[in-house]
């Protein structure tokens, strides 16, 4: 087999013969014989090792441009350069796939939570490990006679998530993680029983930990979960739900050690509902009273 046909190449490294005209065309890969009466292209099977190294670097995202100066430049230093550089692309898109999996998981999530059966609107106390979070700061605002409506906190909580976004563009902290994001009630005003959003925050993993996080201690919180922040009159059930755990709190003779988090485990699909319906579980990080 001293000469080979551009068909015999072609089905040689299953490419097709449009592939090795363009190839030729650019003079990356330039056949040993083009007879000139017919045009007719004949390649070496030594050009194999040519056609190889072209595949090889087209697997790695190098661009034709890119092998073409490969070729042209024979230079090892250079061919090193490019090679690292393209390495951090790879690294780059690896990461940003890790995020777009991450967060495609977390959407799937929502789903399965919300097609499965939970037990709603009683408090217990759960222990929980240590889990890693990022504040972010709003406009505070209390749920009182002013966002005594669902709809109306709603609004107040939407305002809230602007200035949230805008933080996350601020630090570069990626926007797929722009989901669930929960509400805080300082301990402060717990102990004062004001139900005052003050902060807003995000759960976030180990592996993604970004911008200014923080580690929530483990311990016991009480806990409660509910399926809706409104009732079927359209009122805002946190505040309801905040007295009762302070009232189970009291009773019980907890004493509370931090911040309240309204963890948001899933929000409703956009196409089933008009606005921002949650499935919140509502926490207060609390010791036994000495």
């Amino acid at each position: 087999m001293d000469k080979l046909t551009i068909g015999q190449m072609a089905k040689l490294h299953r490419v097709s013969e449009k592939t090795l005209r363009h190839y030729h065309e650019m003079g990356i890969l330039v056949p040993e014989l083009v007879n000139e009466q017919n045009g007719y292209r004949y390649y070496s099977l030594l050009q194999s090792a040519q056609l190889d190294m072209i595949q090889q670097m087209k697997s790695i995202g190098l661009s034709l441009q890119e092998i073409r100066s490969i070729l042209e430049n024979k230079d090892v230093d250079y061919l090193y350069e490019l090679l690292e550089r393209q390495l951090e692309i790879i690294k780059e898109e690896q990461r940003r796939l890790k995020l777009v999996a991450h967060t495609t998981e977390q959407f799937l999530n929502t789903c399965r939570i919300y097609k499965s059966e939970h037990i709603c609107n009683i408090v217990t106390v759960e222990k929980q490990s240590s889990r890693r979070i990022i504040r972010f700061p709003i406009r505070s605002y209390a749920l009182d006679e002013a966002f005594c409506t669902a709809k109306s906190a709603e609004q107040a909580w939407e305002t809230s998530l602007r200035r949230v976004k805008n933080e996350f563009i601020q630090r570069g902290i990626p926007l797929t993680f722009f989901h669930n994001v929960g509400c805080i009630i300082s301990k402060e005003d717990l102990e004062r029983r004001r139900v005052i959003i003050s902060g807003a925050f995000i759960f976030i993993d180990e592996d993604f930990a970004v911008g200014n996080s923080e580690v929530l201690p483990e311990g016991d919180y009480l806990t409660v979960l509910l399926d809706s922040l409104s009732d079927e009159n359209g009122n805002c059930l946190e505040p309801k739900f905040i007295e009762r755990l302070l009232d189970f709190s009291k009773r019980e003779g907890y004493r509370i050690t931090g911040d309240y988090y309204g963890e948001v485990l899933a929000e409703t699909p956009a196409f089933l509902f008009e606005g921002r319906d949650t499935m919140v579980k509502m926490q207060i990080p609390v010791s036994v009273d000495q």
